[in-house]
């Protein structure tokens, strides 16, 4: 029918806010909550066009991310995608805030860190994806970026 569709997958506080916000903007009907971890919930095969990973990159080990790409490759069709936004380098004049979040991920978490683009790309080839693509965002404070990888 051409109408976009969102299944958001978090943590139950989070999906309870982004459902109310979805009612107050009248997508209901389009939104549909997911409640788990993302390593361990069921993700039907095949089911969607776009899967966006946003935010999460940057708490993972490199081996955690290659299981969790692993299994949202599954969750896409044929020539889906898979979007990886996140803290990632690229832009000079971004260095500093981009050290300063990875000090603070440092104190913060046992394993967190912003991954290379490179690395990411890595990951998604290994786990069945091609084309895979970076671009920082230019927008400040320009610590910002997307890795988009493509299922064959």
């Amino acid at each position: 029918d051409g109408t976009s569709r969102v299944t958001a997958l978090d943590r139950p506080g989070v999906l309870a806010l982004a459902s109310r916000h979805a009612d107050r903007l009248g997508l209901s009907d389009r939104f549909t909550a997911l409640p788990g971890d993302y390593h361990a919930v069921a993700i039907e095969p095949e089911a969607f066009d776009l899967v966006t990973l946003g935010n999460i990159a940057h708490l993972e080990t490199e081996a955690a991310l290659g299981s969790l790409f692993s299994r949202l490759v599954d969750a896409l069709r044929p020539g889906g995608h898979l979007a990886i936004l996140d803290v990632m380098p690229g832009r000079a004049e971004a260095d500093l805030q981009r050290t300063l979040y990875t000090l603070g991920l440092a104190l913060r978490t046992n394993r967190g860190r912003p991954h290379e683009p490179a690395v990411l790309q890595q990951l998604c080839g290994e786990a069945g994806l091609s084309a895979a693509t970076t671009q920082v965002f230019a927008a400040p404070p320009g610590v910002m970026g997307v890795v988009l990888a493509r299922k064959p």
